[in-house]
C-alpha cells in the first residue's frame, strides 16, 4: 500500500464520519508489534499528527494497516472511543451499531462503546471461540 493510497482513502473517508480517526500499523515481530494513534479528529487534520505522520510515513515496516473513521452512533466523540481498540491479542474496528448489546453474554466488563465491548470479548475467548462471540453479534 502506498502512502498516498492510504492518505487519499482517509481523506476520502471523512464523508463518511468526521467524530475521530485512527490507524493502526502492525509487524509480525518485535516487542511492540502494533503502532497505533487515535484521535476525535476528522481525517484531514488527524493525518497532520507527529503519530499518524509516522506511520503513514513508514508503511514499509507493517504487514498491515488498519485505519478507520468514525460516525458516532454511540458513546460519546472522544479519543478513547476513536477506533481501532487495541485489547490484548485483539486491534478492532467497526462499522455499525450492536443491537443486541445489553444481552450478549458479558462478564464484568468495563466499555463506552459497543466496538469496545467486541474487542475485549474476542480477547477473552480463544481464535475457535471467536467464532461464537461473533455469531451472537446483531
Amino acid at each position: 500500500m502506498s502512502k498516498d493510497f492510504l492518505e487519499n482513502g482517509l481523506y476520502l473517508s471523512a464523508l463518511r464520519g468526521t467524530h475521530g480517526t485512527g490507524l493502526a500499523g502492525l509487524r509480525t515481530f518485535g516487542e511492540n508489534p502494533i503502532d497505533m494513534c487515535k484521535s476525535a479528529l476528522v481525517s484531514y487534520y488527524f493525518l497532520h499528527t507527529p503519530v499518524a505522520k509516522y506511520i503513514t510515513s513508514n508503511l514499509e515496516k507493517y504487514k498491515y494497516v488498519l485505519a478507520h473513521v468514525r460516525a458516532a452512533t454511540n458513546g460519546v466523540i472522544s479519543n478513547d472511543n476513536a477506533h481501532p481498540f487495541d485489547v490484548g491479542d485483539i486491534v478492532l474496528a467497526h462499522n455499525g451499531v450492536i443491537k443486541n448489546l445489553h444481552d450478549l453474554n458479558k462478564p464484568k466488563l468495563s466499555y463506552n462503546v459497543d466496538s469496545e465491548l467486541v474487542a475485549k470479548l474476542l480477547n477473552l475467548t480463544t481464535p475457535e471461540g471467536a467464532k461464537s462471540v461473533l455469531e451472537e453479534l446483531e
